[in-house]
């Protein structure tokens, strides 16, 4: 079984954007609410609602190098990787994501 994404529809197509989170997880939530607020479409994946196998392979697409524990939620733009929740750093990134376009 392949991880099938939940879009989210937006008013801003870019940048690109994936959020990854846990279904138990607060900030995973906050997360997700903070980019519907600010408009953006993009792709949401519960991580931990997937097969074992398929958890396997996503972790290895959004490990950082060299950390062997991932910190939830994780947002994947079209540059770059954000882990963890920080509500202003994630405002101030996706703000100049969205400028550079």
């Amino acid at each position: 079984m392949k991880a099938e994404y939940t879009i989210i529809e937006g008013t801003l197509e870019t940048p690109e954007l994936t959020l990854y989170g846990l279904s138990f997880c607060d900030h995973c939530r906050e997360a997700k609410k903070l980019l519907e607020k600010m408009g953006f479409s993009f792709r949401y994946l519960q991580v931990d609602r997937l097969p074992k196998k398929e958890i396997v392979r996503i972790k290895r697409e959004i490990e950082p190098a060299g950390v062997k524990t991932i910190v939830y939620p994780v947002l994947k733009t079209d540059a770059d990787f954000l882990y963890g929740f920080d509500q202003t750093i994630w405002e101030q990134k996706l703000r100049q994501a969205a400028e550079v376009r």
